[in-house]
């Protein structure tokens, strides 16, 4: 059985992402347009990892192949937050000169509330994951 916060973190991570689908898909994507028009595979696990991090924070992770599957799912997971932020900067560095005076401040502000919860799971998981680095590092 879940935790309340398990849930709750669970639910904020399916409306971030039914967000993040809603708001940012392009302007001419159809509803039925296949998933590799509108939608890559990447950003499916730009949210699916950080859950995976979040959900395993909250067990005891005793075995060492849960250990190190954990660490490979947390890299995975910071890998693909930076991977994806460093793609949403480089679009709003390129719209530049078109954007209006205050688009600025409310896209980083947007794009902050969007990836807060995925970036405080990766945090979550450096934590847990810590003890598990090697002494002489």
């Amino acid at each position: 059985m879940l935790t309340p916060i398990e849930w709750w973190g669970g639910l904020l991570f399916v409306l971030g992402f039914a967000c993040w689908r809603a708001m940012l898909q392009p302007d001419g994507a159809a509803d039925d347009a296949g998933p590799d028009d509108s939608f890559p595979w990447l950003v499916h696990l730009t949210f699916l990892a950080p859950g995976v991090v979040l959900a395993g924070y909250f067990y005891p992770l005793q075995a060492p192949a849960l250990q190190y599957a954990y660490a490979t799912t947390l890299a995975l997971a910071v890998a693909l937050l930076l991977w994806h932020a460093g793609m949403e900067v480089r679009d709003w560095r390129r719209a530049g000169p078109e954007a209006e005076p205050g688009d600025g401040m409310a896209t980083f502000l947007g794009f902050a509330m969007l990836y807060s919860p995925l970036l405080a799971a990766c945090i979550l998981g450096c934590i847990k994951a810590w003890p598990l680095l090697p002494p002489w590092l």
